[in-house]
């Protein structure tokens, strides 16, 4: 039944996840055994996002030393998109977000291990990228009755994926231009 369910799983160490994350993944107020097989789901849709991003590191051959960082940025970034989804947010809105996540870290684990930026930036983009929605879209466009509601959808988060980076790397942009300018105007006075 699921009260024992909940209860091997409050055992197993989803209750601490249940208490940092409850209100984020239930926030309809639920209590009980529904709200930790919420956030065991979380967990398990965070971790196989990661070992997903893992296979797909080790298929195009990122060197070894920056998989763990890739799979990181994979792993916050569909954190991210689950908790803005589970708060209600629409799909654009989330990945909107999660990608404002994404970039941020690939821009920080870039400077950090010193590598490209699309590096981390491809594989925390690999779970947000709407891969059948795309499909249906052009699908429809060619063969169905044209442009239909998912098709809408799809341009829209594929538009929201487009925002995020360019409003994350215009912000890195600014912040490199700002301390490239101090640091000469440092250099002028010494």
């Amino acid at each position: 039944d699921m009260k024992s369910v909940a209860a091997s799983m409050d055992k197993a160490g989803v209750k601490g996840v249940h208490l940092a994350l409850g209100p984020f993944i239930a926030p309809d107020g639920r209590h009980g055994g529904a709200e930790s097989a919420d956030a065991w789901a979380f967990v398990k849709g965070v971790l196989s996002c990661a070992i997903a991003v893992f296979g797909f590191a080790l298929i195009f051959d990122i060197p070894k030393k920056y998989v763990p960082a890739t799979c990181t940025v994979a792993a916050v970034s569909w954190a991210a998109f689950l908790l803005c989804d589970g708060q209600g947010f629409s799909s654009p809105w989330a990945s909107f977000f999660a990608v404002l996540v994404a970039d941020f870290l690939a821009h920080r684990f870039a400077r950090w291990i010193k590598a490209p930026d699309t590096l981390f930036l491809i594989g925390g983009l690999l779970p947000l990228v709407p891969g059948i929605g795309i499909y249906r879209a052009v699908y429809d466009v060619i063969y169905g009755p044209g442009v239909s509601s998912g098709v809408q959808e799809t341009l829209l988060i594929t538009g929201a994926i487009a925002l995020a980076i360019f409003v994350i790397d215009t912000v890195f942009e600014i912040e490199t231009r700002i301390r490239n300018y101090y640091r000469k105007k440092r250099q002028n006075k010494a």
